[in-house]
């Protein structure tokens, strides 16, 4: 469960060339695996083996993709009709059958995707703002705002108890989620 009120506790601020990224935080920790992507799909390949999982396949170029830490589920972000409307969302596939598990609706495209450590919650950032998901519930928990400017990319921390946030307002915020 999220704490109360997730706590503001730090910004580190970018110099004059641009976004300080802290370390792991643009690169996509995907223990053995590879995620060859072109266009709007993206295929989980194991490294050991070669073996090429199935597919996944958007209607639209993807912007982030992120697999969870055990493995089993991959997150994409691209846009998607649902209803007869092309809305951004986050799907989240099963890494290996391809199969659909969900869709998280968002008002703007994602441009970085995060799972907690155990994979419990994804985070996702939206605009200026980072937001929290249930990855088993497909629901969004908070909605953390801070940055003046996109919110680019997002880590959780080793122990899933906070979590970082880099922007193009060049600004890295440290947030609590966890008590």
């Amino acid at each position: 469960a999220l704490a109360q009120k997730p706590q503001f506790i730090n910004v580190l601020t970018g110099g004059q060339s641009g976004v300080y990224y802290p370390l792991g935080v643009a690169l996509s920790q995907i223990y053995a695996k590879a995620i060859p992507n072109a266009r709007a799909t993206a295929q989980v390949q194991e490294i050991s083996s070669g073996t090429l999982n199935a597919k996944t396949g958007s209607e639209d170029f993807l912007s982030a993709f992120k697999l969870s830490p055990d493995g089993k589920i991959l997150a994409t972000a691209a846009g998607k009709t649902l209803n007869g409307n092309f809305t951004p969302v986050v799907t989240l596939w099963d890494a290996v059958s391809g199969t659909v598990l969900g869709d998280l609706v968002l008002e703007q495209t994602a441009s970085g995707l995060s799972f907690s450590p155990d994979g419990s919650l994804l985070a996702v950032t939206v605009g200026n703002n980072v937001q929290v998901w249930d990855v088993a519930t497909k629901t969004m928990l908070v909605s953390l705002s801070g940055h003046t400017d996109a919110a680019g990319q997002v880590a959780f921390s080793p122990d899933g108890k906070s979590l970082v946030s880099s922007g193009a307002d060049n600004q890295l915020i440290l947030w609590q989620v966890l008590p």
